[in-house]
């Protein structure tokens, strides 16, 4: 275990054993102080999330084969192989809860031309795991995510490359397992053109479902935007009920981002932007209040990045008082390789950007990574893949 007090990566000093970084002549926020702890097992990709009953569910993969477990006490209870063949090559699996926590979800995707969508899900017992959707050996099928609401019913999303062969335009595509057991028919979520692919999805306590996804082209006045959209427990996500997410005015992109919803109802989106005018990243947020519009992103990563392999992709948790983490993670032009977060204080409305792993073991390919983030009633959680290949763990006490 390694207890940090707040990290600057410009200015902090290292004791090995049981670590303690001292931020140097300046003030640690209390919101900043967190716990690392090695999990272990060898880890590719990993998702994570939380329940009402905070019940912390994690899932990752090693060499295509997909497990489940708890975090109890810092540490992974329960491990059950879920499924072989999984293809992490341009995305993830990602899991979802029932708000009570009765039934936990995964969607993945096996690999290859004509691949499938694959879906896994446990109530009581063991896991089961189904087919969705097959495509054609001439279009691939990636990234999927999936969300359960309270009303039982499963939503995902998923991308189609529409012509494998010449890596040519993708479509976001939508599909609901109503409680019934039946597989509503495949639509097409996005209008064929320009582009469109990151969808997210997630379930708040309330059993709501958000979706989020990005416009990789120009269409009309909006030029490589980020999209929203939500429906009630129960409802069906619709495109036609989208709003376009602003961006910051020294960005031409808003790409890959994360969901969060909050117990008050406030939406979070990170966001990893791109500035055409310096060719660099940058980590932004945007937050929508309830009944609100999503306000001009700030920069959580404070400066633009140097970035050398793969684009990272930011997740998000908040609290109801207003504190935000943002996490990511960052391969340098120099060959490092960290992992970063960002805390925003709603008294100074300002984020301080911490290290957290200053040598963790990313993958470079690209799109198939990302920090997974989640919180209960009194801690946040985050995993990512370390150095050695090992899963870790940051704890964050919720003050």
């Amino acid at each position: 275990m390694t207890y940090k007090t707040g990290i600057s990566s410009n200015c902090a000093a290292l004791i090995s054993g049981l670590a303690i970084i001292l931020l140097l002549g300046v003030a640690v926020p209390g919101a900043a102080q967190y716990y690392i702890y090695d999990l272990g097992y060898d880890v590719t990709t990993q998702d994570i999330q939380a329940d009402n009953t905070n019940t912390v569910h994690i899932v990752w993969t090693a060499r295509g084969v997909l497990y489940y477990g708890n975090i109890v006490d810092n540490a992974i209870t329960g491990t059950v192989q879920v499924a072989r063949g999984v293809s992490t090559t341009f995305w993830r699996p990602y899991v979802s809860v029932q708000p009570d926590g009765s039934s936990v979800h995964i969607a993945w995707t096996t690999g290859g031309r004509g691949n499938r969508l694959m879906h896994s899900w446990k109530t009581t017992g063991a896991w089961s795991t189904e087919t969705v959707l097959k495509v054609p050996t001439t279009q691939w099928l990636c990234q999927p995510t999936c969300a359960i609401d309270s009303s039982g019913i499963v939503h995902v999303m998923f991308v189609i490359w529409n012509n494998a062969r010449k890596n040519q335009w993708t479509t976001i595509f939508y599909r609901q397992k109503l409680a019934s057991g039946k597989w509503t028919r495949k639509q097409r979520f996005t209008p064929l053109r320009p582009e469109y692919k990151h969808p997210m999805l997630f379930v708040d306590s309330t059993g709501r479902v958000h979706a989020t996804w990005t416009m990789v082209g120009r269409s009309g006045y909006d030029s490589y935007d980020a999209y929203y959209c939500t429906a009630p427990s129960g409802g069906t996500l619709a495109y036609a009920d989208s709003v376009k997410l602003p961006k910051s005015a020294d960005c031409s992109v808003n790409g890959y981002g994360d969901l969060y919803v909050d117990r008050n109802g406030v939406v979070h989106r990170s966001i990893g932007s791109w500035s055409n005018a310096v060719q660099k990243m940058c980590i932004d947020h945007t937050k929508s209040p309830v009944g609100g519009s999503f306000e001009t992103p700030t920069r959580a990563s404070i400066v633009f990045l140097d970035i050398k392999d793969g684009d990272p992709v930011p997740t998000v948790v908040a609290g109801e008082d207003g504190k935000v983490v943002v996490a990511w993670g960052q391969i340098g032009s120099d060959g490092s390789n960290t992992v970063m977060a960002s805390f925003y204080d709603p008294g100074t409305l300002a984020w301080s950007t911490y290290t957290i792993d200053p040598a963790a073991g990313i993958p470079t390919n690209p799109n198939s990574y990302r920090i997974a983030m989640t919180r209960t009633d009194t801690h946040m959680f985050g995993v990512w893949r370390g150095s050695n290949g090992y899963l870790k763990l940051f704890v964050l006490p919720i003050l």
